[in-house]
Formats: structure tokens, sequence, C-alpha cells
């Protein structure tokens, strides 16, 4: 049965079930994960929870990074305006840029012990047969002093204070420059100010529109393809930790595709991004073209990158040069009012409608049988 709006009873049930705060390594999560699990069996799937050691080490990196940049930003200022010789403040920008990204490397290898605990997280593997198209979605919430808005402002601020900073270093090769040449580096520290505001993430935001709606578009395809043994179903954990789930599996060969879904409310148009592997050997950009023709019929699309400072998974499941991974294309949907609630405490099921995420699972399964054939 359906509820009204073409929503199945099922998916309310679950959804409502789903939207709590679950951080990755939480019991909370788990829950969440054995109520998947429990849907996709019914259907026929076959789920494996393959568990992976995590830790937010790419958030503290981030947060290292942060800080460190924000001194940079006062020693340079100091630099800029002094008298002493032309390349002294290149060479002091030099020797901190290189200083932070060891400092990042470190930080993200785990070579730093004891900055944060590690945590058992879980992917979630659904399948009853080789799939040729992954669905996917994350299972894990987080909450941060920083709505999603406020991280793609102070990451719009760092990148043009880091630019103008830049141009006063060329400057300084004629002679000192003004005083008023304190406002880049402001502007950065600033920026950094905003950002490191608050802890790295903590288990208290209900995650509904990030990323319960995800969840529900991908089993709403995997019901409409439950026949199909070509279609498999991600769920990856650790994704509010920098995609950990996704790093931790990929899943290598041309011949496999994805439609990743994350953070898709109900108003506002939908977003389609597309991912692709460097050599460009399958049909992923026919995918994208797919799928973005089956979003038209639930409302309206964009194709764009998503804003400065939102990561998604399915950059990961893209792979790198040196670690080929797949073909695909991330749905979204949402507006900047979106954004506000996104890691807050206010990401509450009853403000968003899950038709969206309904229509998007629809659109999705209509174009996988499209891209694999009727069956």
């Amino acid at each position: 049965m359906a509820a009204p709006g073409g929503i199945p009873d099922w998916a309310a049930d679950l959804f409502s079930r789903i939207s709590i705060p679950r951080l990755a390594g939480s019991a909370a999560v788990e829950q969440v994960e054995l109520a998947i699990s429990e849907r996709l069996g019914a259907w026929g799937y076959a789920v494996e929870r393959r568990p992976f050691a995590t830790s937010p080490r790419r958030l503290v990196a981030a947060r290292v990074a942060t800080t460190m940049t924000a001194a940079l930003s006062v020693a340079l200022w100091a630099a800029l305006v002094s008298p002493g010789p032309r390349w002294a403040a290149a060479a002091l920008a030099t020797a901190g840029a290189g200083t932070i990204w060891w400092a990042v490397k470190a930080v993200t290898a785990g070579r730093m012990a004891g900055i944060r605990p590690m945590v058992e997280a879980r992917n979630l593997i659904a399948t009853h047969g080789t799939p040729g198209i992954w669905l996917v979605a994350h299972s894990d919430s987080k909450r941060q002093p920083l709505s999603l808005a406020g991280r793609v402002s102070a990451a719009a601020g760092m990148v043009l204070g880091a630019l103008a900073v830049l141009i006063c270093l060329v400057s300084r090769f004629w002679g000192p420059v003004p005083l008023e040449a304190a406002a880049p580096p402001a502007l950065l520290l600033a920026a950094c100010a905003l950002a490191l505001s608050g802890p790295v993430a903590s288990d208290a935001s209900p995650g509904a529109i990030d990323n319960a709606t995800g969840i529900i578009a991908v089993l709403v395809a995997a019901e409409r393809l439950a026949n199909r043994g070509d279609v498999g179903v991600l769920i990856t954990g650790a994704e509010e930790f920098g995609m950990e789930g996704a790093r931790a599996w990929i899943a290598p060969g041309t011949s496999r595709q994805f439609i990743n879904f994350d953070g898709i409310d109900g108003v506002g148009a939908y977003n389609l991004m597309s991912h692709g592997s460097r050599d460009r050997t399958t049909s992923g950009p026919a995918l994208a073209s797919v799928v973005g023709q089956e979003l038209r019929r639930e409302g309206p699309v964009r194709a764009a990158p998503l804003p400065l400072g939102i990561f998604v998974d399915g950059a990961v499941l893209a792979g790198s040069r040196h670690r080929p991974g797949m073909e695909g294309v991330t749905v979204s949907r949402g507006t900047w009012a979106t954004l506000r609630v996104i890691h807050t405490i206010w990401d509450l099921p009853g403000r968003v409608s899950l038709q969206g995420a309904v229509g998007a699972g629809e659109a999705a399964a209509r174009a996988v049988a499209r891209v694999l054939g009727e069956r």
C-alpha cells in the first residue's frame, strides 16, 4: 500500500525509524543498518555487513589545516607590511603551505597517534547476482556547529582570502604594501575562525535530509528492481568522517556504474553531478543523461558540481589517477534553506517531504532499466 502522495507505507515508517542521531560507530547507526538490512532481505537481496575500522582523522586534518592557515595569515600580514627583504613574505607563504601540507598528510595517514580513537563502522552490500549498477547512499549523520550553508560560506571566504593574499604577495616584490593590506589576511583569518567554531563532530543531528532521504531513494529503487540480478545496493558507513566507507569499498572494473543519493529535500531542483574514471571507457555519461531524463519527469533538474566545501561518496567511488574506480552520478535536491539545516539539530523528519526521495528512487529505477535493458 502507499500513503497519500504515492509514498509507500514502508517508506514513511522506515524514514521515521532511521531519522535519529547516528554518528559512525554508535549503537544507533547499527540499529539503522539492521532496519535497512531487514527491508532489503524481505525483497530477496543477500545482505553482507562488512566492518572496517575508522576515525574522524580527515575531519581533524581539515581542522589542523584551518588552524595553521589562520596562524599563517597573521604572520603573512606582518611580513607584508614590514620593510624586510622583498622575498620574505613569499618565502614565509611557501614554507607555511608546505608545513600545512605535511601536517594534513600526517594526520590523514594516522601518523599522529592518539588524536582520535578508532571506531568500527560497516558497509552494507546487498546483491542477488552480479551488479552492473550500484545504488548508493550513506547511513550515518553528524552535527557540527556550522550548518552545510555555513561551511560553504567559510570555504568561499577562505578561497577569496587566499587569492587576495596571493595578490598582496606578488605586490610585495615591488616594496612593502600599505597597512590596508591587512584586509586580505583578515578575511582569511575570519573565514578560518568561522570554520573552526565548535567541535569536529557530535552525535546530535537526526540527519533526515542527510541522509535518511538518500536511503529511502535507494530502497525505493531497490524494490522496483528486486527482480534483477544485475543491480546491487551499497550503504556506506562513516561518510561523515570523510567518505571513509567509500574509501574502504571500491569495486574496480570499468563495466560497473553507480547512482549515489545524498541529501534529497522535497523542495527545489534536483541536482545531478557526474563522476567518471579517467579513461572514460564506459557509458557513465550515458547513465547521467538517462538519469537526468527520468528525473525531469519528477521535477526540475540542474546538472552542476556541488558548492565549494561539500563532498560526496561519488567522488571517491569514481577513483583517482592511481586507483581507477567506477563511473556514475550523485543525485541531491534542495535549496539554500536546505543547506542551512543539514548538520544541525534541525535536520528533522517533520520538515521534509518524502516525495522528493521517492521520486528520485522511481526515476533511478526507470533509468537503470533503460541502461541495462528491460527485464
